[in-house]
């Protein structure tokens, strides 16, 4: 051991020594005073106690120590005064005080015999050595002394131990505060080795001295051996659950779960002030999967990229951390956001402000600092990537665009679209082409309303697979129960049932709007554009029937009319009814709900879930059984509009006789009403038309019923205004009821 001459005692560590190295009630309390640090100051006093023992391998050098006990020759004290004895043994035991065995002191292994540095196996024990015969007195009190000896080595052991870079940070930061505890016991140890020199030193003041001292000794020896095998925060838990146990050890706990969190905040400020991870040795609170990829969102229906890249791991997480873990997560992955899409964040070490005077665990008042750096650092995070997916990227401009492509506001180019691709879209599925749809649905938008909007070119189309009926009932019917669709598997559908649009979205708005969402916002549209469809159809029918107008044809096709107004009256109803009583009001509630000030990106996302989700439901495309009806009745309203054509295209034919001039009509017979009402009678118009009329009733009155059972509950209240909107005469409610359907006109 070099000798520590003129050593003089930091103020700083005396204050700590005499406040955390404290005895208990009742036992008197050493003031390093009375050894006296008037030895002179040394230059190189103070890098002395990095050159003792410590410096080495404790464990191993004890082991080696150990091993050579056995053929060690001891020398004999016989001969010598018992002053001469006290002053040989005293210089040995202060050099074993600080772990090495001297002359007289020898050294074994206390519980096992494994020479690797495994402290689980057994401690060290130092002895004054029986061999050296020296007076029973000295033996005694150097034996008692000795303990300290142990204590020490397995302190130091420890702190060595937790040194290694495999150890983690937090072990690193636990034995650095260690360290630094028994560095003021070796700084005893080195002024009573002056005091030694100087001749003022006994072996009965050295345990005098070393006494209050054996508590926090035997304290920090006994927390070493606890955390043996534990590894990152969960060797901070097993501090926290001591500490909590009880009040012998808690001064000491307190002071190294303070020094050890220091570690932590710096963990949580490169988290929340950069937004990345600096845990190579996955000790820490939070997880990242590396895996997860933010191009999922694009694609994938049930991507977790925001919930699953970057976790909470709630078993290490620290009791002081429990209300504040959830801010800190979401902190750091808003400024990751930020920092992927490289905008510049005027950030300022918010760690350094908060924590001016070391962190005190258990202190109210550091967990308030705590408390308002990471509420500080949250709101920061929260209103800088806001404020960037709001003003820099326009969120709003782009849920409005969406809302006018999707959800049909001002629709004008939808009116042009089905004008000018109605050939196309009444086409089997397999048998249109993508590619001529998408060149029509581009020509509708640039001459519509929609041509300056700065987002069209996002818009495309695409053909699915399947219609979107069957779409809507395989996603309501997941539970199991049984639907049927009315239609044969194997029959082909048309275009229009399998026509929708897509919407293509950067990061990071597509944490919002995601794919997810996308497909929510395409059922909408579909199921409009479905009702929209037949809405066009049935004018068009409509319209084509009223070209016989030019003959006194009313009590031919009085009935016709009457059914194509009541169609009509259906799907114009149910179309205001999801336009204006259900998406209109959501989207102005959405609008003002992400306009609040305390928004964060977390809440606008379940903001805009719970839109589509209340439109999806409130629009009844989750309830398989109204929507099964609904169905019927739209199929109906198609057929019907399909036959009507047939008919007045047929009758026509047959009616009028084309001579010479296109533009020139004549009728063949002097009577076209006859000939019409043959025309009808033939082909059993009025028959067909009732059996349409006796259907469409029927399924109309059904479909009020079914509304108004779950209107008057609780469940689907807003209903009642589209039972109203149906049957505003009351027709339905009084006159009809339903009848079996038959398919087979």
């Amino acid at each position: 051991m070099v000798r520590g001459d003129g050593y003089t005692l930091d103020p700083d560590l005396r204050r700590k020594l005499n406040a955390v190295l404290t005895p208990g009630r009742g036992e008197r309390k050493f003031d390093l005073d009375e050894i006296g640090d008037d030895g002179g100051a040394g230059e190189d006093g103070g890098g002395d106690l990095d050159q003792t023992a410590s410096r080495v391998n404790i464990s191993e050098y004890l082991s080696e120590c150990a091993r050579e006990e056995g053929g060690r020759k001891v020398k004999s004290l016989a001969g010598m005064s018992f002053e001469a004895q006290e002053v040989v043994v005293a210089e040995d035991l202060l050099d074993a005080l600080l772990g090495s065995p001297g002359d007289f002191v020898t050294v074994r292994r206390d519980g096992g015999k494994d020479e690797k540095r495994d402290r689980s196996k057994g401690s060290f024990v130092f002895e004054l050595a029986r061999k050296c015969e020296a007076a029973e007195p000295i033996c005694e009190l150097s034996n008692q002394i000795l303990t300290f000896s142990s204590d020490y080595v397995e302190i130091l052991s420890f702190v060595q131990d937790c040194e290694s870079l495999e150890a983690g940070f937090v072990l690193q930061s636990l034995s650095s505060a260690v360290r630094e505890l028994i560095r003021e016991y070796e700084t005893l140890i080195l002024q009573l080795e002056e005091t030694l020199h100087e001749g003022r030193l006994s072996l009965q003041r050295m345990f005098y001295v070393l006494r209050p001292m054996m508590k926090s000794l035997k304290s920090l020896a006994l927390i070493s051996r606890i955390l043996v095998g534990k590894k990152g925060l969960r060797a901070f838990l097993v501090l926290e659950r001591e500490w909590k146990a009880g009040e012998e050890r808690r001064q000491i706990l307190s002071y190294l779960l303070s020094r050890s969190a220091i570690c932590i905040f710096d963990f949580i400020n490169t988290w929340m002030m950069k937004g990345q991870i600096d845990d190579p040795g996955h000790e820490f609170f939070l997880d990242e999967k590396s895996d997860l990829k933010k191009e999922a969102l694009n694609r994938d229906l049930n991507s977790s990229y925001w919930e699953q890249r970057y976790r909470i791991k709630p078993e290490v997480v620290p009791s002081f951390l429990q209300g504040h873990v959830d801010k800190i997560l979401l902190a750091g992955k808003y400024v990751n956001v930020l920092r992927e899409c490289k905008v510049h964040l005027e950030v300022k070490n918010m760690q350094a402000e908060v924590f001016t005077e070391s962190f005190q665990f258990g202190s109210p008042e550091s967990e308030y600092k705590l408390a308002k750096y990471v509420t500080s650092a949250f709101e920061f995070a929260s209103t800088s990537l806001v404020n960037y997916i709001v003003r820099d990227l326009d969120l709003f401009g782009r849920l409005q665009s969406i809302k006018r492509y999707f959800l049909l506001d001002q629709g004008d180019f939808l009116s042009h679209f089905l004008e000018i691709s109605r050939e196309e879209l009444s086409k089997p599925a397999s048998k249109t082409l993508t590619v001529k749809l998408s060149s029509l649905l581009e020509l509708a938008i640039r001459t519509s309303s929609s041509k300056d909007s700065s987002y069209k070119d996002d818009l495309t189309c695409s053909l699915h697979s399947t219609t979107v009926v069957d779409q809507l009932l395989r996603i309501v019917n997941m539970t199991g129960q049984p639907h049927e669709t009315g239609r044969n598997k194997n029959k082909e559908f048309y275009a229009f049932e399998a026509f929708s649009v897509d919407y293509q979205v950067s990061w990071p708005l597509n944490l919002i709007i995601s794919r997810k969402a996308i497909t929510k916002y395409q059922l909408l549209f579909r199921h409009l554009f479905h009702c929209k469809y037949v809405e066009s159809t049935l004018c068009s029918s409509w319209t084509t029937q009223q070209t016989l107008k030019g003959i006194d044809s009313k009590s031919i096709f009085a009935n016709s009319f009457v059914l194509f107004g009541r169609m009509l009256n259906f799907v114009q109803s149910y179309l205001y009814y999801m336009q204006v009583e259900v998406i209109e009001p959501a989207s102005q509630s959405l609008r003002s709900r992400m306009s609040r000030e305390d928004m964060s990106i977390d809440n606008m996302m379940f903001l805009h879930d719970d839109f589509l989700g209340t439109c999806v439901k409130d629009c009844i495309l989750t309830n398989a059984k109204i929507l099964q009806i609904i169905t019927n009745l739209l199929s109906v309203c198609m057929l019907f509009a399909n036959y009507s054509d047939r008919f007045t295209n047929s009758a026509m034919e047959e009616a009028y006789a084309w001579k010479g001039d296109p533009d020139a009509r004549e009728t063949v017979t002097m009577d076209p009403i006859a000939d019409l009402q043959g025309i009808a009678w033939d082909n059993r118009f009025h028959e067909t038309v009732a059996k349409f009329k006796k259907n469409f009733d029927a399924h109309l009155a059904q479909l009020l019923e079914v509304l108004g059972a779950f209107a008057q509950g609780e469940v689907e209240p807003h209903l009642s205004s589209l039972c109203s909107r149906l049957d505003s005469s009351g027709y339905y409610a009084a006159s009809v009821s339903r009848e079996e359907v038959d398919w087979r006109m």
